[in-house]
């Protein structure tokens, strides 16, 4: 299957995948199964390292989530204040 997209749209594709480390075909299959209900069988094309491709995944997603702009005390003795340990 060969798809045409918008040159912007193709761009965007290249500048999101090489921020992952993919390429931008692997990106798009990626993108693609994150959007399918079914998971669609593995392919010979598909990127032999799992964890890369779960570690990218989980880059983009983040992407879309603001980080924390203030101070979290996460010191053990804060955790387990007030718990008599």
């Amino acid at each position: 299957m060969n798809l045409e997209l918008p040159p912007e749209t193709e761009v965007w594709l290249h500048q999101r995948a090489a921020k992952t480390g993919m390429t931008a075909q692997q990106f798009a299959l990626m993108v693609l199964r994150n959007q399918s209900v079914v998971e669609p069988e593995v392919v010979e094309d598909d990127p032999p390292n799992d964890h890369e491709r779960w570690i990218a995944g989980l880059r983009e997603w983040s992407k879309d989530h603001p980080g924390g702009t203030h101070f979290v005390d996460d010191s053990r003795e804060s955790i387990y204040e007030g718990r008599g340990l």
